[in-house]
């Protein structure tokens, strides 16, 4: 058989040729931030690890594949469905010919199932990486000290840059007159930082003394 020949014809041409489509989606994607937000949708709390007594639960569409970027999540299932009824077609043809058109339709769903949950197994790994929630690490900077980048600091005004690992970080500050013994804040002052506001979207600072 030629292999490259039976990529585009049936049965194998009907997850082959969706695979090259969202192939090209998904370098596009990566490249440009095209459809990056895009997910398939899930069909309720469902996940690959199937046990007794919740197996429809998990027959569906694992919840790993609903939280990958549609384009990469339906590139890797259509290259592994193409792969698994090109296997599926060489069988059939060599075991079963007399029935080779009822078991192919039976096969393709079939195989499109089963690279879904390969799929997911394939990907849960790389979950962390497509997790924004996960993947946007929330900086802390209470007790940390800085250096004030203003003329001066105010209730309502005022930066420092905070020097972590080599790396310079620039916050938004205020301070509380009373807390610092009424001395004002100069530029190139060291501050400590106390405690973030939410409300004022800024952290509080007062004098760092060694």
């Amino acid at each position: 058989m030629n292999f490259f020949g039976d990529l585009f014809s049936f049965p194998v041409a009907i997850f082959f040729i969706p695979y090259c489509f969202f192939l090209g989606l998904m370098i596009t994607s990566l490249l440009t931030g095209f459809m990056e937000d895009l997910h398939l949708p899930g069909f309720g709390d469902v996940d690959i690890e199937v046990t007794q007594g919740n197996f429809t639960d998990h027959m569906f569409l694992p919840l790993t594949m609903t939280k990958i970027p549609l384009t990469i999540a339906l590139s890797i299932t259509f290259l592994i469905s193409s792969i698994l009824i090109h296997i599926a077609n060489i069988g059939i043809l060599l075991l079963f010919t007399f029935l080779y058109w009822p078991l192919i339709i039976i096969a393709i769903p079939i195989c499109f199932w089963l690279s879904l949950h390969i799929s997911a197994f394939i990907l849960k790994p790389f979950l962390p990486i497509f997790d924004k929630d996960k993947t946007m690490a929330i900086v802390r900077y209470e007790g940390r000290v800085g250096i004030v980048k203003t003329t001066t600091v105010s209730a309502d005004f005022g930066e420092i840059m905070i020097t972590d690992a080599s790396m310079e970080n620039q916050i938004d500050v205020y301070t509380d007159i009373d807390l610092n013994n009424e001395i004002p804040f100069a530029y190139g002052d060291k501050a400590l930082v106390v405690s973030f506001n939410a409300e004022k979207n800024r952290y509080l600072i007062i004098k760092h003394h060694k």
